[in-house]
C-alpha cells in the first residue's frame, strides 16, 4: 500500500507542476492573473513533496535494506528539487507580475 501511495502522491503532484505552468504560460499569453489557483497549487504540490518526504523517511526508519535507504534518500533529495522548483515557479510569476503592474496605467 505504500507503493500505491507513493505513486499517487507523484501523479497528482505531477499534475498540479502541469497545472501550474499552465497557469505561467496563460499569464505569459495573455496576461490573465489566477492569483487563487496560483497559490492554491503552489501550496498543495509543496504539501504533497512534504508528505512524499516523510514517507520517505519513514520508510528509512522502518526497512533495514540498505538499498532501500538508498533509494529513499534519493528520493528525499528529488523531492527538495522539485519543492525548489516550485519556490522558483512562484517567484518568477510574481516578480513578472510587479513588472507587467508597474507597466500598466492603473489611473484609467
Amino acid at each position: 500500500t505504500r507503493m500505491a501511495i507513493s505513486i499517487s502522491l507523484r501523479l497528482v503532484s505531477m499534475l498540479c507542476i502541469i497545472a501550474l505552468s499552465a497557469l505561467l504560460v496563460e499569464y505569459m499569453n495573455d496576461g490573465s492573473i489566477y492569483n487563487r489557483a496560483f497559490n492554491t497549487l503552489c501550496v498543495i504540490t509543496i504539501l504533497l513533496h512534504v508528505v512524499s518526504i516523510g514517507m520517505s523517511f519513514y520508510s528509512i526508519i522502518k526497512i533495514e535494506s540498505d538499498l532501500y535507504q538508498k533509494q529513499n534518500i534519493l528520493v528525499i533529495f528529488n523531492n527538495l528539487y522539485r519543492i525548489a522548483m516550485v519556490f522558483l515557479f512562484a517567484f518568477f510569476a510574481y516578480d513578472s507580475a510587479k513588472k507587467q503592474l508597474n507597466k500598466v496605467d492603473l489611473s484609467k
